[in-house]
Order: C-alpha cells, then sequence, then structure tokens
C-alpha cells in the first residue's frame, strides 16, 4: 500500500498525491507483471530472502496515469521487516541497468 508519494511520484508516474495513497503499486506496475511482481513481494515477506543484492540498482518497468510506458531506478533494500514496508527511491533513468528477473 502506498503511503507516501511525494512531488517527484507525482512528476514520474502522473498520479496526484490523492490518487496514490492508500492504493496498491499496482498502478504503476505493468499489469503482466503484477501477479509476478506480488508473488515476489509475498516470497520476500514471507522468507525474508530476495533475489537481489542490497543496495543493487534495478531497472523495473512501469505505465504512468495516462497509460505510457517508463522505467524507473529501484534499490533493493539491504534489510526487511515484514510490520513495516520501508519507501524505495524510484527514479527515472536514460541508461539500461539490470533488469528485473
Amino acid at each position: 500500500m502506498i503511503r507516501f508519494w511525494n512531488p517527484g511520484a507525482v512528476r514520474n508516474f502522473g498520479f496526484t498525491k490523492d490518487q496514490a495513497l492508500g492504493r496498491s503499486l499496482d498502478i504503476i506496475i505493468l499489469e503482466k507483471l503484477q501477479v509476478r511482481q506480488r508473488e515476489g513481494w509475498n516470497r520476500v515477506l514471507q522468507t525474508g530472502q530476495s533475489h537481489y543484492v542490497a543496495d543493487e540498482l534495478l531497472a523495473v518497468p512501469a505505465m504512468t496515469s495516462d497509460g505510457r510506458l517508463c522505467e524507473y531506478t529501484a534499490a533493493a533494500a539491504d534489510h526487511l521487516n515484514v510490520h513495516e514496508v520501508h519507501a524505495c527511491h524510484m527514479l527515472p533513468h536514460e541508461k539500461r541497468l539490470r533488469p528485473v528477473r
């Protein structure tokens, strides 16, 4: 669930703060990747294990509010507290980094 949505997220994805807060990240995740993303996230919550190395930068495809495809950079977290989801930095980027599996 989205609990914080800053002006940069509004610029990058086009959803206003009011449109994003309280909603699932599915608003920016490509429909064809939503099930895979949810399954991966649930696996991480259950096991505390991720395929990604801490602080590794990942190139993640996303969708803007008007349906345009974009890509953002996310950093893998170095720890996980299942009771508290931490924010990640999502920045548009120009060069392709390691693709999401």
